[in-house]
């Protein structure tokens, strides 16, 4: 279980060492968003599960970019 976060987490990083990070921002959005999709649904093969799993992780990144934005200003 380890690894495969450390795969997947090093995936969501992967934008940001290729392009400039302006355009990484959006795009390691988008494969968090797939690869915690992926998450959810690999291991019961339900896409209730695969759903939930990504709108509740989602709502949590988008906090964080909330966040980091309010801080970045002050």
């Amino acid at each position: 279980m380890f690894a495969s976060y450390v795969f997947f987490g090093l995936i969501t990083l992967l934008p940001y060492l290729v392009i400039p990070v302006s355009s990484a921002r959006y795009i390691s959005l988008t494969f968090t968003l797939v690869i915690l999709f992926l998450l959810g649904f690999l291991p019961t093969r339900n896409i209730k599960s695969a759903i939930r799993m990504a709108v509740i992780a989602g709502f949590a990144v988008l906090i964080g970019f909330v966040v980091a934005r309010f801080f970045s200003s002050v």
